[in-house]
């Protein structure tokens, strides 16, 4: 009889697992988020309003006419870093 485990088992799953290396340390991660170094715990960006992004603009134009010129509005924030955290004990078996 199989021993009683909190989690579902798959030998394949596992074997996959155990056999698999990252090629020379290249995780997925540094190329889809790279580090990037931060100066300090408060930082600021532009938060801009919902609708603009959503405006239907006649954004036509003729082969010598002028095209329309659009600006977007935007406001200053800042703020800072929260740490947070959460510990969950994983059974060996």
């Amino acid at each position: 009889m199989a021993p009683n485990r909190p989690f579902p088992v798959d030998p394949t799953l596992t074997a996959f697992a155990i056999g698999y290396r990252n090629p020379a340390y290249a995780f997925i991660a540094d190329d889809v988020l790279p580090r990037t170094p931060v100066m300090g715990e408060r930082f600021s960006w532009t938060e801009y309003p919902l609708e603009e992004g959503f405006r239907v603009i006649d954004n036509r134009v003729g082969r010598t006419g002028r095209v329309p010129r659009v600006e977007f509005t935007g406001t200053r924030r800042d703020s800072s870093v929260e740490d947070f955290g959460l510990e969950a004990p994983i059974p060996n078996s």
